[in-house]
């Protein structure tokens, strides 16, 4: 009677591990082995000990005389830190998400790697899932060659507009400093109309020019004239004197050559300012 008891209990339990073990084949086949994504499982030191389906159509890993493969013989990282990480997964405490290509087909991919660990918390291997991104990174690589082409057809204009804003200011600011000196009361009603609707509208486009390129107030109108009254006799003297000093500090000597009609000028001058006859 005990050896029945004993037979039920060891024939419950293979049942249950038979559940079990059916249960989870049924798991490995549909979610690793039929998956659409290359998985595999590794050492912890990198020696690939289980991969899917998918891997292995893509990567065709030769099992010639039970080679065993490692992560890197199939991919490598994309900079020196991803490939140093590959080479030292012993280390790697959490999972990581990084950027590798196929070393036979080229192609870039997305490898997940994921640690598992043991009773005593030790890292006893990785799950691998990879990700093929090859399309997005051709796509950005894409985009980013053509966001470089329209930054500089953006410069260009730039540059365009700048070269023609300027050539554009300098004429407008001429017409201005032409038109503001004009005095109002020399002319009729209507041609004031006329002065002042140019001088409206050529200060009106030098501003939006002025907005448009960006021009501080200390720029603008810098070509601008200043009309005021000058003693041209006052004028002439002060640089006559300059050029006279100038002549002596050089040691050079002045001859002046007066012609016949200065000099009858200048007596007649002398005479009425009471110094001679």
């Amino acid at each position: 009677m005990l050896l029945g008891h004993a037979l039920s209990r060891v024939s419950y339990q293979l049942h249950n591990d038979y559940r079990r073990i059916k249960t989870l084949n049924h798991r490995l086949e549909r979610l690793v082995d039929q998956a659409p994504l290359p998985m595999l499982m590794s050492l912890r030191h990198g020696q690939i000990s289980f991969y899917n389906q998918r891997f292995e159509t893509i990567f065709t890993p030769s099992t010639k005389n039970g080679h065993r493969h490692i992560i890197t013989d199939f991919v490598m990282g994309k900079d020196e830190a991803t490939q140093h990480i590959l080479q030292t997964l012993a280390g790697l405490q959490v999972s990581r998400t990084l950027t590798v290509y196929g070393i036979q087909n080229k192609q870039n991919y997305q490898l997940h790697a994921t640690p598992w660990f043991g009773e005593h918390g030790q890292v006893h291997g990785f799950t691998v899932m990879l990700n093929d991104i090859n399309e997005l990174v051709n796509q950005n690589e894409q985009l980013q060659q053509q966001n470089k082409q329209l930054q500089q057809k953006v410069d260009e204009f730039n540059k365009l507009r700048f070269v023609i804003g300027h050539k554009l200011r300098i004429p407008l600011e001429a017409m201005i400093d032409i038109l503001e000196p004009i005095d109002p009361n020399t002319l009729n009603a209507r041609q004031n109309i006329t002065l002042d609707t140019l001088i409206t509208t050529s200060q009106n486009m030098l501003t939006a020019l002025n907005e448009t390129l960006h021009i501080g107030n200390i720029e603008v109108r810098k070509t601008r004239l200043n009309i005021e009254p000058v003693d041209i006799y006052k004028l002439g003297q002060e640089v006559n004197e300059l050029i006279i000093n100038d002549t002596r500090q050089r040691g050079l000597e002045l001859i002046y050559f007066l012609p016949q009609t200065v000099r009858a000028l200048l007596v007649l001058m002398t005479c009425v300012s009471g110094r001679f006859c």
